[in-house]
């Protein structure tokens, strides 16, 4: 058995591991559009793009903390 939760099983009323006051305190979401977005497209090519679309902004935002 894997200790990894595959993307379907991740609570998906939690963004990544981050409530609205911390990604406030880390400026996680104040970074250029340009960056989230070549950021976002990374990950996305890194998991060869398999991921959904929805769940980029929330693996960036972890990524980057």
């Amino acid at each position: 058995m894997s200790r990894w939760m595959k993307p379907s099983e991740l609570p998906q009323s939690t963004p990544a591991i981050f409530n609205a006051r911390m990604r406030d305190e880390l400026k996680l979401d104040s970074l250029p559009v340009d960056f989230r977005r070549k950021h976002e497209d990374a990950i996305a090519a890194g998991h060869c793009n398999l991921l959904r679309a929805e769940e980029l902004p929330a693996r960036a935002r972890a990524n980057r903390a």
